[in-house]
Formats: C-alpha cells, sequence, structure tokens
C-alpha cells in the first residue's frame, strides 16, 4: 500500500487502509514463524528482542488506530501523525524482523 498512497482519503478509508497493512504484516510475520522449525523456533523467536520490539510496536499502533477509528471529524486529522510514525514504527520493527527472518 504504502502510506503515501493513503494520504486525502476519508476517516474510514485511511483507517482501513493502515489495518489492512498491519494485519497483512502479522499475517507474513506468522507465515514465517511457521515455516521456521515449528516449536524451537516459535520459542527462540518469542525470546528475541526483535520480535518484541515488533510486538510493542504493533500493539502501540492498535492504540493509535483506535484512538483515530474513536476520534471526533473534526479531531481525527490532527491523530494522523501519530498514526503515521507508529505504522512507519511498525513497518521498520518489521523490516528488521523479517530480515532476520529470512537469513
Amino acid at each position: 500500500m504504502g502510506l503515501m498512497n493513503a494520504l486525502g482519503l476519508k476517516r474510514d478509508e485511511y483507517h482501513h487502509k493502515i489495518k489492512s497493512e498491519l494485519s497483512e504484516w502479522d499475517a507474513q510475520i506468522e507465515r514465517d514463524r511457521a515455516e521456521r522449525n515449528r516449536e524451537a523456533a516459535s520459542r527462540e523467536l518469542d525470546r528475541d528482542e526483535d520480535y518484541e520490539e515488533y510486538r510493542a510496536r504493533r500493539v502501540d499502533a492498535d492504540r493509535k488506530l483506535a484512538d483515530l477509528r474513536n476520534a471526533s471529524e473534526d479531531k481525527w486529522e490532527d491523530m494522523k501523525t501519530g498514526v503515521e510514525k507508529a505504522w512507519l514504527d511498525v513497518k521498520n520493527a518489521f523490516s528488521k524482523l523479517g530480515n532476520r527472518m529470512h537469513h
């Protein structure tokens, strides 16, 4: 999707686009985890700092999206900066974790 494509959208469309990409990343992480030596790799990844960073960033992004979703019409535009920063933080953590998982 790319964040730049989400600019100029109405709140519901914007929320849906960001939420969809976050969900896509979650699905990719889970597919990658499944490919690794099932239980042993899962235990290793659960203790992994990069995975923990991804999860923490993801939780923060969910919180910001929920706030955006519940914001009044005149406030949601002001909240986009925080959502975009959270989205970028998740994207970077996802990339960092994904690069390690594929090597």
